[in-house]
């Protein structure tokens, strides 16, 4: 039987020893790189996902950008209708300002035209009603004296040719008068003194020499007066 000696036991317990130790070692680098790939692989998609939120986000913070944009066109697209619309209404406050002040102005200007038109008509008017009360009061009077017992016949001969004068006069001026008005006149007023006519008449415009001409020829034919007798004016 082989001996086997000390020397050799040792030699193969530092041999099993460190084989022990290298498989041991061996364990724990792969352990660790074991947990070194996981951690690596959970880091990673950690990472993969926080770059997934921040997409997210981006896209997200995109999205927003794109709403606040389209969002802020259409406010100035309003914004621009608005003030567009205000001066719109504006322009046609201005104009309908102005046109109403255009028509104002040609109301006050027509009323204006009606009150001095009918301010002359009037003139007219009341001229003629005070002429007639003067004859009226003239023939009275002559009257009055026809018709007193205390009057001579020479009074009461003198008291009817003025009557009688005085008749001539008015049916004279009356035909005048609408001779003239026929001639385009708008109004005429003749007074009859002793010697001399005076006649005032409205026309558009200047009053033209062959106007004048046209009336002197009528009041000198029916009136029997002398043309430099026969005075004219206008109102």
């Amino acid at each position: 039987m082989k001996r086997i000696s000390l020397k050799s036991i040792k030699k193969n317990e530092i041999i099993i020893y460190v084989l022990a130790l290298m498989l041991v070692t061996a364990g724990y680098f792969n352990y660790s790189e074991k947990i070194k790939k996981e951690d690596t692989k959970e880091t990673y998609s950690e990472t993969a996902q926080n770059e997934n939120v921040q997409n997210v986000n981006i896209g997200e913070a995109v999205l927003v950008s794109n709403n606040d944009v389209n969002e802020k066109i259409e406010n100035t697209d309003e914004n621009e209708e608005t003030q567009e619309s205000i001066e719109n209404e504006k322009t046609e406050n201005e104009e309908g300002k102005i046109e109403n002040d255009a028509d104002k102005s040609k109301e006050n200007k027509q009323d204006n035209n009606e009150s001095n038109n009918g301010s002359i008509n009037d003139y007219y008017i009341n001229s003629k009603i005070d002429r007639d009360k003067m004859y009226a009061q003239m023939i009275g009077n002559y009257e009055n004296i026809i018709n007193n017992s205390n009057a001579s016949e020479v009074q009461k001969n003198i008291a009817t040719q003025e009557i009688k004068k005085i008749n001539n006069q008015k049916n004279a001026i009356m035909i005048c008068e609408n001779l003239i008005l026929n001639k385009g006149f708008k109004n005429c007023l003749i007074f009859i003194n002793e010697e001399s006519v005076n006649i005032v008449v409205s026309i558009e415009g200047e009053l033209a020499e062959n106007k004048v001409a046209i009336i002197q020829n009528i009041v000198s034919r029916e009136i029997a007066v002398e043309i430099e007798n026969i005075h004219i004016s206008t109102k």
